[in-house]
């Protein structure tokens, strides 16, 4: 009975677990203890045979992925590419400065290290135009003489026109005019004389004005007429209408006038004037 129940139980490990290593007493039945003992070690050797054949055939994958991963990679060296031919394109691209922007370049270079060589000679320069721009600028009179003269020549006559205007801060304050006539004593007697006799008159007419004060001074074949002026003290109508009542013409300058002014009237109508202290 016992017997059966062993083969029975042999029978269904055997069917459940291979086992080409099955033990036998000598009285020809199976060992069930050894058996299940044997049956687990050739199963653990088994599983382990086929854990270490599956271990052994994951290692390939590992190693393959491996080398893909190492095949992977292969797109950062084309990123590389990619930025090569970007530069290679930007080479291309490059378009070099034009030869003016290079020659203004040269020149501005050229100009600062002229200037910072001629730097002294530059200075001293600069120096000498602010010293003779001062020099000019004290050079103007504002208080003194301006002397101006015009010669004049008729068919017989040589005239000479004196003018001379005294100035404080510029401004006028008296004048002298003197205008000498020259002739023949014999031709031009007669002219002469009548230039005299009108000199006389005016004189006349004026004689009561305060501030003005008229000379003729007639000699053979030479009149002298002089007029002075002190426009402090004038009236300017009273010596406006003497003058026309004379028949004479009275140049109209008066009191504090701009002396730039009478200087500017003065050469443009011929006169040549020059300013003294």
């Amino acid at each position: 009975m016992n017997n059966t129940e062993n083969n029975t139980n042999s029978t269904v490990q055997a069917n459940t677990v291979p086992n080409t290593n099955n033990n036998v007493n000598p009285n020809g039945g199976v060992q069930p203890t050894e058996v299940g003992v044997a049956t687990t070690s050739s199963t653990v050797t088994s599983n382990q045979t086929s854990n270490l054949t599956n271990s052994s055939n994951v290692v390939t994958p590992v190693v393959s992925n491996v080398e893909t991963n190492q095949n992977i990679a292969t797109p950062v060296n084309g990123d590389n590419v990619i930025a090569n031919e970007k530069l290679k394109n930007v080479e291309i691209n490059y378009t070099p400065p034009s030869k003016a922007k290079t020659f203004f370049t040269f020149l501005m270079f050229a100009l600062i290290i002229g200037f910072v060589i001629f730097l002294p000679e530059i200075t001293e320069a600069v120096n000498q135009y602010k010293a003779n721009k001062n020099a000019s600028d004290d050079s103007v009179i504002t208080t003194g003489r301006l002397e101006c003269d015009l010669t004049s020549n008729t068919a017989n006559l040589d005239i000479t026109y004196s003018r001379v205007f005294k100035f404080t801060n510029s401004e006028l304050d008296e004048a002298e005019f003197k205008v000498t006539t020259r002739g023949d004593a014999t031709l031009d007697e007669q002219t002469l004389n009548d230039m005299s006799s009108k000199c006389n008159l005016l004189k006349e007419h004026t004689g009561s004005i305060v501030g003005v004060d008229i000379n003729c001074d007639y000699s053979e074949g030479k009149l002298v007429e002089t007029q002075r002026f002190k426009y402090a003290s004038i009236n300017l109508e009273d010596l406006s209408a003497a003058f026309t009542e004379a028949g004479g013409i009275y140049p109209e300058f008066e009191n504090k006038q701009n002396i730039d002014n009478i200087e500017k009237n003065m050469n443009a109508s011929g006169y040549s004037c020059i300013r003294k202290k």
